[in-house]
C-alpha cells in the first residue's frame, strides 16, 4: 500500500512540474513585453504572483513525495525522523505567512532560518553530524575530477545562457544584485549565498534522502530511490530559480536542475560538503561576475543616452536664439 501511495505521489509531482513548464512558456511573452505602461506592469506583477503560487504547489508536492517515501522505507527510523524535518522545512519555507515574517528580518537574506532550525533539532536529538553532511567528505581522484568537470560545464552553461540565450536580460535579480556588486564584494557574497543554499539543499534535504535509502534495515543502498531523491531535490532547487533567480525561466530551470543533480551526486559520492560548497561558490562567482558585467553595460548605456540628450539640447538652443 505504501509503495502504491509513493508512486501516486511521485506521478502527481511529475505532472505538476510539467504543468509548471507549460505555464511558464505561456507567461514568458508577458514578462518579456517591451511596453512599460502601468497596465503591463500590473500584469507582470500578477504573473509573478501566480507563478510563485504554482512554485509553492510544486514544493508542497516535494513534501508529499518525501512523506510517501518515508512511509515506504519503514525500516529506517532515524531516516524517517530526518525526512520529517525535511518535510517540515519544505512546508514552512513555502508558507506565505511565514515568508512575510522571515522577509522582515535582515537575517533571512543570509540564513535559511527554517532549515537551520530543523538541522538544530536533528543534531540536538541525535548528535549525528554525518547524516546531514557535516564533514569534509572524500577527496579522491575521481571525486575531484568530477568537480573540475562540473566547474567547466557550469561556467560554459552560465556564460552561454547570459551572453547568448537571454543576451544580458537576467530578470529581477539584475535589479536587486547589480548595484551592490563590485570586484571586492563578489567573492564574499558568493560564499555567503553558497553556504545559505547548501545548508538547506544538500545538508538537510539530500541528507534526509540518504538517511532513508542507505540504511542496513532496508538492505543497504537502494540506487533507484537514491536517483529519485536526488532528482526530486534537484527539481525543488530548480523551482527556486524559475521566477527570479539566475538562470531563470524554463531554460534556466533546466540548467539548474541538471546542476542540482550534479551537486546531489557529488554530495552522495563524497559523503560530505566540502567539494559541493566549493563548486557552488565557483558557480555563484561566475553568476555575479556576469551580473556585474551587465550592470556596467547598462550604466554605460545610460551615460551614452545622457550625453546624446545633452548634445541635442545644445544643438537646439543656438537655433532657437536666431
Amino acid at each position: 500500500m505504501e509503495a502504491v501511495l509513493c508512486i501516486l505521489l511521485l506521478f502527481s509531482f511529475i505532472i505538476a512540474c510539467a504543468g509548471l513548464v507549460i505555464y511558464i512558456q505561456f507567461t514568458e511573452a508577458v514578462l518579456d513585453s517591451e511596453t512599460v505602461d502601468n497596465e503591463t506592469l500590473a500584469t507582470q506583477k500578477a504573473v509573478f504572483k501566480s507563478r510563485s503560487a504554482y512554485v509553492r504547489i510544486c514544493a508542497w508536492l516535494c513534501t508529499l513525495a518525501m512523506a510517501g517515501i518515508a512511509l515506504y522505507h519503514d525500516h529506517s527510523p532515524a531516516g524517517q525522523w530526518l525526512a520529517v524535518l525535511v518535510a517540515t522545512d519544505l512546508s514552512l519555507r513555502n508558507e506565505p505567512w511565514l515568508l512575510a515574517i522571515l522577509r522582515s528580518s535582515p537575517l533571512s537574506q543570509f540564513l535559511p532560518i527554517t532549515a537551520l532550525i530543523c538541522l538544530a533539532v536533528w543534531l540536538l536529538a541525535t548528535r549525528d553530524m554525518s547524516a546531514v553532511g557535516f564533514a569534509a567528505g572524500g577527496l579522491g581522484t575521481g571525486q575531484v575530477t568530477w568537480t573540475v568537470i562540473c566547474v567547466v560545464l557550469s561556467t560554459l552553461a552560465l556564460a552561454g545562457w547570459s551572453l547568448f540565450l537571454v543576451q544580458g536580460d537576467h530578470g529581477p535579480i539584475q535589479d536587486s544584485l547589480g548595484p551592490m556588486l563590485t570586484p571586492w564584494t563578489i567573492l564574499p557574497i558568493a560564499i555567503v549565498n553558497a553556504l545559505r543554499e547548501e545548508l538547506e539543499a544538500r545538508c538537510l534535504h539530500i541528507g534526509g534522502w540518504l538517511a532513508l535509502v542507505d540504511h542496513p534495515g532496508n538492505g543497504g543502498l537502494n540506487y533507484f530511490w537514491l536517483a529519485v531523491g536526488i532528482a526530486i531535490c534537484a527539481v525543488h532547487f530548480a523551482l527556486q530559480h524559475v521566477a527570479g533567480g539566475f538562470p531563470s525561466g524554463v531554460s534556466g530551470g533546466v540548467l539548474v536542475f541538471v546542476w542540482g543533480v550534479f551537486l546531489g551526486l557529488l554530495r552522495w559520492w563524497t559523503g560530505g560538503m566540502l567539494l559541493v560548497i566549493l563548486l557552488h561558490v565557483q558557480a555563484d562567482f561566475v553568476i555575479f561576475v556576469l551580473i556585474m558585467r551587465q550592470e556596467q553595460i547598462l550604466e554605460q548605456q545610460q551615460v551614452g543616452l545622457a550625453d546624446s540628450s545633452g548634445e541635442e539640447k545644445a544643438a537646439i538652443l543656438p537655433a532657437a536664439t536666431r
